[in-house]
């Protein structure tokens, strides 16, 4: 079984700390594992007296410009390629019930791979959220769907290599949803990125710098997904919804995503049904291909 690495909370005590000094914010010592939904133990880093910058910033859009010149690479981003593999769990809305998948994407920049899709049964209730107490039980569940397609056979968004300066990547982003579509179509092209590619450091960094030009943006800086582990959520609340983003806060990897439908602003105005559209949690990412050079090792 090919080992890849988890979207946890590896750190470097550089950049990123000063960030975190910068933010005043919660930085773990030691994230949880992915397959717990019990958060770890977090310790708050109190900045001494000496070490509080002077020039700490005042908007959501200068947090994620320093948070973007913060980020330090991961393991995977030295990893050769082109191979990508991808977990990711999710909790989606199906008209009036909230269906779950649990999904693993093999791939390569020709567009041949492999996809195992398991599923538990669909729940009702919209406006309940995903509490991560089903992650196991789906993580096990019976396999409905194990695709390989042959070259050119996987359709995905964007294409490859994806581009890790900030103009290339937006006119990328601006082909998945179309910027007429208003600020959200951004996070909507983040995702669908997110969903099907690996994005090394420099494409993290350009994510950054395109959230913080977004208008309407917020920040929280002690947010965690329901795998327990600490973030730094980006949100916009925008034409009936809200998009949040949780970005690792020294790695800059997406961790999860969550889009909510909120209350009709009027009487009488059709809306959707307020409560849960999509939650995603982003669990491995890795560019090792597997040993026999194919993906049909992996269940």
């Amino acid at each position: 079984m090919t080992k890849v690495r988890t979207v946890a909370g590896w750190q470097r005590p550089t950049r990123a700390l000063v960030f975190a000094l910068v933010l005043a914010v919660t930085v773990p010592t030691a994230c949880a594992p992915v397959r717990t939904s019990t958060p770890s133990a977090d310790v708050a880093v109190q900045p001494s007296a000496s070490s509080t910058p002077t020039n700490e910033p005042r908007t959501a859009q200068d947090r994620l410009r320093l948070l973007a010149d913060a980020i330090t690479p991961v393991e995977a981003d030295t990893e050769p390629g082109p191979h990508t593999y991808l977990h990711v769990q999710s909790w989606s809305r199906a008209t009036t019930v909230v269906s779950r998948w649990d999904i693993r994407r093999w791939s390569q920049p020709d567009g041949s791979g492999r996809i195992i899709e398991r599923r538990l049964p669909d729940r009702g209730n919209l406006t309940r959220l995903p509490d991560g107490s089903d992650r196991d039980a789906l993580a096990a569940a019976p396999v409905v769907s194990d695709e390989t397609y042959a070259r050119g056979g996987l359709a995905r968004p964007g294409s490859e290599p994806i581009p890790g300066d900030r103009a290339g990547l937006q006119q990328q982003l601006d082909t998945i949803s179309p910027p007429e579509n208003g600020p959200g179509s951004v996070i909507t092209s983040v995702v669908s990125l997110n969903n099907e590619h690996y994005l090394g450091h420099r494409q993290r960094q350009a994510i950054l710098l395109i959230l913080a030009d977004l208008p309407g943006i917020t920040i929280d800086t002690t947010a965690a997904d329901i795998a327990g582990r600490t973030g730094i959520a980006v949100s916009l609340n925008r034409d009936g919804s809200t998009k949040r983003l949780i970005i690792h806060p020294t790695s800059g990897e997406l961790l999860a995503f969550q889009e909510t439908f909120n209350a009709c602003p009027a009487r009488g105005k059709l809306c959707p049904r307020p409560g849960l559209f999509d939650y995603r949690l982003y669990l491995e990412r890795s560019r090792i291909a597997p040993a026999d050079g194919s993906p049909t090792t992996q269940r």
